[in-house]
């Protein structure tokens, strides 16, 4: 039970560690032993990762990896990484990264007893990097809101649908499985902009200009909420779709992750980036859960 960590009288502790750090990270779990993780870090931004895909695999799956093994030395319960839509049929190097973060959980279903799960968000407003505080800020400065393109479109959903996904993912979870919450149709941003600029008051193309500038490196037109390929689970809540992704060789997925980690720390950055995405692009085989960790 989720609730099990939210005890009265309960201070929180905050500590301060790169995740890349196995050696700390292990020291700051052997101290707490926490019940229940949520691993939320992660580089996100999808241009920068892709000039810089080393980055993306040093945090986003190697940090991954730390956080998981960890997990298990101290008898973690649950588990519950803070996942992407863009790891569906990857296209960029963060989605790919994310793709094999959630493989490297399916490695290690099951063992020492925890539940391993993953929820899958599409862009959550008013987070940091959302869209809409970007059109605001252009319009208080009199400059034209700039959208990538006519027909790219996102799903959304809201701070409070964020969280209450992720909690309900925890509770719900009996391992290996992906949430995604039902978000209905996806929005254009060209639309969500004409909306944040009639909302400051203004006229689209008249009062404010829009201007196209182009998809950014790595960029999706229309990114999806649900992997077709992916096995369809039923779920006890309404909203909240459930899906069990197939899951590669433990053995492979191993010899994966010391290829891109020795790629990374060497600094072989196109190598890095063409490797990672013909990984998550590859149809991958399930398996039997397996009781081997990494």
């Amino acid at each position: 039970d989720v609730s099990r960590t939210l005890r009265d009288g309960v201070e929180p502790q905050l500590m301060l560690a790169d995740i890349r750090n196995r050696e700390r990270i292990h020291a700051i779990f052997a101290r707490f032993r926490p019940e229940v993780v949520f691993h939320a870090a992660a580089h996100k931004h999808v241009p920068f990762l892709e000039s810089h895909p080393e980055e993306a695999v040093l945090t986003n799956v190697i940090g991954t990896a730390h956080l998981a093994d960890a997990a298990l030395a101290v008898g973690a319960e649950r588990f519950v990484l803070i996942s992407t839509d863009k790891a569906i049929r990857p296209a960029s190097v963060m989605g790919a990264s994310k793709w094999l973060a959630e493989q490297i959980l399916w490695s290690l279903h099951g063992r020492n007893g925890c539940l391993f799960s993953a929820v899958r968000f599409g862009n959550v407003l008013g987070s940091r990097g959302s869209v809409i505080p970007t059109f605001f800020k252009q319009i208080a400065r009199g400059e034209p809101v700039t959208v990538t393109d006519p027909d790219m479109a996102r799903f959304f959903m809201s701070v409070r649908e964020a969280v209450q996904l992720v909690l309900q993912a925890a509770a719900l979870s009996k391992g290996g499985e992906v949430f995604t919450l039902q978000m209905g149709e996806p929005v254009t941003i060209i639309d969500l902009a004409r909306r944040v600029i009639r909302m400051s008051g203004r006229v689209p193309d008249k009062d404010v200009e829009i201007s196209i500038v182009g998809p950014r490196p790595g960029e999706k037109i229309v990114e999806e909420i649900v992997d077709l390929a992916e096995e369809a689970v039923s779920s006890d809540h309404p909203s909240i779709s459930v899906a069990r992704p197939p899951v590669l060789d433990p053995g492979e997925l191993r010899r994966w992750l010391r290829e891109i980690e020795l790629l990374a720390a060497e600094g072989r950055s196109e190598e890095l980036t063409v490797r990672i995405k013909e990984m998550a692009r590859r149809p991958a085989p399930s398996v039997p859960a397996t009781e081997q960790g990494m």
